[in-house]
């Protein structure tokens, strides 16, 4: 096991977070296996999934707004401010009707839509609320890890802020007390990590840098790891490079169907040689412990590629 991923899941908290499409449910997933396989109690939370991944990826149960228990020590939940309101309200009463009857109309939910970043506030709270949860009379936290399937880049950073935005804004009442305790345990850097996720292409790359500049500058949240995705291997070893310029030259003369093939050829190692740029400047700019996964060439991941992701995570060390 390596020291790198060891350091990162010692947290109670990841947040994981990137560009949409370069992977944060995949990472996610990978993280809160990686957990599991240590032994610890695990929630996996999605944000804006819309249909959850955690299905397909875990391989276990339906995933819903309500936490499931997908395996011994393995939960899971698709947040929405809706249910989020419901349980948040739920935990402060202990009483379900006083939502019912206080709450769920429709006055409740015009004033949702109309609190700017309320509904943002309703799901971050819930995910804090997990990560400081106590279960049984020994009130040991109900969970070791908490893996925050986060908001994509441009949401996500205001997403963070809130905390520290009410704090700003609000000076006294139970508003700021809520304020208090979360942006605690965002700030907390024995127990919350970000994960930034980037793939090796010249927009994601420079969404992430964007990012962790941003968050060094306006957040108090410990950056933990990058992880660079959907790493391509070379198309040709190094020394085939040559052999391979000397084949294409001869083969579009000699043989006309190769030519194809040659073109596939050519654009992967096109492909691979924006990747090694790209790579290259996320590793210059982002000075965190950075793991690479490699591209797994299959349409949908599921629970086996997500495994061999993890195995990935714990053979790398954050160089």
């Amino acid at each position: 096991m390596s020291a790198g991923i060891e350091a990162l899941l010692a947290h109670r908290l990841l947040l994981v977070t990137g560009k949409g499409g370069v992977g944060r449910s995949v990472v996610s997933g990978a993280l809160a296996l990686a957990g599991l396989r240590r032994g610890k109690r695990v929630l996996l939370l999605e944000v804006e999934a819309g249909a959850s991944r955690a299905e397909a990826l875990l391989g276990r149960g339906e995933v819903g707004p309500e936490l499931v228990r997908l395996e011994d020590r393995l939960w899971a939940a698709d947040m929405d401010p809706r249910s989020a309101l419901r349980q948040y309200v739920t935990l402060k009463f202990r009483f379900r009707f006083v939502y019912e009857r206080g709450f769920d109309n429709r006055f409740a939910r015009a004033f949702l839509r109309a609190v700017p970043g309320m509904d943002d506030l309703l799901v971050l709270g819930k995910a804090l609320h997990h990560v400081r949860e106590r279960a049984g009379r020994s009130r040991a936290p109900r969970f070791d890890l908490v893996v925050l399937d986060g908001p994509a880049t441009g949401h996500g950073l205001p997403f963070l802020k809130l905390p520290q935005v009410i704090l700003d804004a609000v000076k006294v009442g139970p508003m700021r007390k809520e304020a208090l305790w979360m942006q605690g345990l965002l700030t907390d850097p024995s127990v919350t990590n970000l994960v930034l996720v980037a793939l090796p292409e010249e927009l994601p790359a420079r969404e992430a840098i964007e990012l962790h500049c941003a968050a060094a500058r306006e957040l108090k949240i410990g950056q933990g790891a990058l992880v660079i995705n959907r790493l391509l291997p070379p198309p040709f070893p190094d020394a085939a490079n040559g052999l391979f310029a000397t084949v294409a030259r001869c083969a579009g003369r000699v043989c006309p169907e190769a030519r194809g093939l040659i073109v596939a050829a050519e654009l992967a190692r096109e492909i691979r040689a924006e990747q090694s740029r790209e790579r290259a400047r996320l590793r210059r700019e982002i000075r965190l412990p950075t793991f690479e996964l490699p591209e797994l060439g299959v349409g949908e991941l599921n629970r086996p590629e997500l495994e061999l992701l993890v195995r990935h995570l714990e053979s790398g060390r954050g160089r």
